[in-house]
This record gives C-alpha cells, structure tokens and sequence, in this order.
C-alpha cells in the first residue's frame, strides 16, 4: 500500500489522499471485495452514516473493473465526513485498488462534499487508470512503462 497526501499534510492528518493498494492473488470477486472495504473501513472508521454505492464498471483493457463510491458523513471519532472514491481491478494476478479520498467538515449524504468540478476532475483521473501485462499482446504495457513490483 502507497499513501499519498498533499505537501504539509500526513497520512494522519490530510484533507486529500491519493491511496494504490495491491492485493496479490486474490480471486475474490470485485464486488465483493468492495464490500469487505466498507467493512473494514466500518471497523476503524466508525461514522454516523457509511454507505458503499456502485459508481459504475467495465472492461479496461481486458480487465474487470468497479467504481463504488464509500460515504462517510461524520467519523465519530474526530468529527469530520470522509467521501472516497474507489477504483478496483481484477488483474491477472492480483486485484488493484486506487482510492482518492476528500476528509473536511461533516455533510449530509444527499449533498456530497466535492464540487461538481472536483468530482469530475477525480473521474478524470481514475478514468486514465488501467493494469497492463507484457506477458499478453492484448494487454501490452505502452511503450516506456515499466513493470511494478
């Protein structure tokens, strides 16, 4: 797992995060699988109201993908709402999650936190992710991309 956050900002105390997670050999089933997050994230992040909502999903190159939304309008813990995004494919290999996260003041779950521009902007950016294989001709890494580890 990878955390990134703003300048000035900690993985303790953020207001955006930028979250790639790689689950290696995992064959559970997407949807699922965004399930258990919500689960987990219930367990440590106790809020008044958490709700997982499927955003969308489709093949990106060859892949499984799943789109959910993860609301949190008041952490009881420290007060603030929490709104992430959450992109998960089904690899070859391993399942992949990248999750881009907004933490501020408490909101209503009808009226998310992102502005409209904001929102787009992150749609944007998930929109560009995707897994690639070398191992695959279909599935080829662009040319210049190097293989993570």
């Amino acid at each position: 797992m990878v955390e990134y956050v703003p300048k000035a900002q900690t993985v303790e105390d953020w207001d955006r995060m930028l979250t790639v997670q790689i689950f290696h050999n995992s064959s559970i089933p997407l949807p699922q699988f965004m399930g258990r997050m919500k689960t987990t994230f219930e367990a440590k992040q106790p809020c008044e109201q958490t709700k997982l909502q499927a955003a969308g999903g489709k093949k990106v190159n060859g892949y499984e993908t799943s789109l959910h939304r993860l609301i949190c309008t008041r952490n009881k813990q420290n007060g603030k709402g929490e709104f992430t995004l959450m992109l998960g494919i089904q690899g070859r290999d391993a399942l992949y999650l990248v999750q881009r996260a907004w933490r501020g003041a408490a909101y209503s779950d009808d009226a998310g936190p992102l502005s409209k521009a904001e929102l787009k902007s992150w749609l944007g950016f998930l929109e560009k992710i995707k897994v690639c294989d070398p191992r695959v001709p279909e599935q080829a890494c662009p040319d210049g991309l190097q293989r993570a580890r």
